[in-house]
């Protein structure tokens, strides 16, 4: 696969390790449980940076209007579709930015909200990463050509590199990702079980 394409995947091996992880919050505030919202909202913080001002883009700025331009994208799964699930991942994510006062608040039905948004936007992330990768991926791969897809992985490493300026930001974000999952892996412990 060409490295413009590995560089996707690699972003959502990165997206879905957080998404999993906060995933987990779901399943204590269902079960009553408290939950650490400063680990939820790093979460959260880390997915508008990386997700929506970096993963996104690279997305809809460059390659679907290049599979687009194509005219012969997948019969199966059309670019418009891929968009549509990038929007309603959107609005499963302000639903679940929307319930943090009432999180905080320890609101019972800010929890349950709270728990299905994020069980939407888990879910619906999850199978709109297998269908980029099971389809969308590989047919940018076989049809865009060397060179589209050179341009592409320059285009990306241009994104990657303006979040801020500085080239590394890419790497940086995968620092934080772990931090996060980590920070969610924690608070997921049992009573008693943090030293």
């Amino acid at each position: 696969m060409h490295p413009a394409m590995e560089n996707l995947v690699e972003d959502h091996r990165t997206i879905q390790r957080v998404v999993d992880a906060m995933h987990t919050t779901a399943h204590q505030l269902l079960a009553n449980r408290p939950v650490d919202t400063s680990a939820l909202r790093q979460g959260i913080s880390f997915l508008e940076g990386f997700l929506e001002h970096c993963h996104y883009r690279k997305e809809e700025e460059f390659l679907f209007p290049a599979l687009t331009a194509s005219h012969a994208f997948m019969a199966d799964r059309p670019v418009a579709e891929l968009e549509a699930d990038h929007e309603r991942t959107r609005r499963y994510f302000g639903e679940l930015k929307h319930t943090l006062k009432g999180l905080d608040q320890g609101d019972r039905e800010a929890s349950w909200q709270a728990a299905i948004a994020l069980t939407r936007y888990h879910t619906t992330l999850a199978q709109h990463i297998h269908e980029e990768e099971r389809t969308c991926f590989p047919y940018a791969d076989r049809t865009l050509g060397q060179e589209k897809l050179d341009q592409l992985m320059a285009r990306f490493a241009g994104v990657e590199a303006g979040l801020d300026g500085k080239p590394d930001l890419h790497e940086l974000y995968q620092a934080v990702a772990e931090d996060v999952v980590g920070a969610l892996s924690v608070s997921e412990a049992p009573v008693g079980a943090r030293a």
